[in-house]
């Protein structure tokens, strides 16, 4: 059986949103499936309206974590792809 890139997606559990993914992952969820991507960044962000500054990824910076909300690596995804 060969099983193409979107094959393997559709078999995780999770489709390709899970919680628990890195920033690759959920870059490459934007890449492949553009609508799981926006699906899950939109409840998300029903998430952080009832939360606050809550998100699925964080990231770290000079020793300091911090959430990174999927719509603002969706902006800097988009921001790097724009640029080159």
């Amino acid at each position: 059986m060969i099983l193409d890139q979107h094959s393997v997606v559709r078999l995780r559990g999770c489709f390709g949103t899970c919680v628990r993914a890195g920033q690759r992952q959920w870059r490459h969820l934007l890449a492949v499936a553009p609508e799981r991507y926006l699906a899950a960044e939109a409840e998300e962000e029903k998430l952080r309206a009832q939360l606050g500054d809550v998100a699925i990824l964080k990231e770290r910076r000079a020793g300091v974590s911090r959430p990174l909300p999927l719509r603002e690596l969706r902006r800097r995804v988009q921001h790097v792809d724009a640029a080159a």
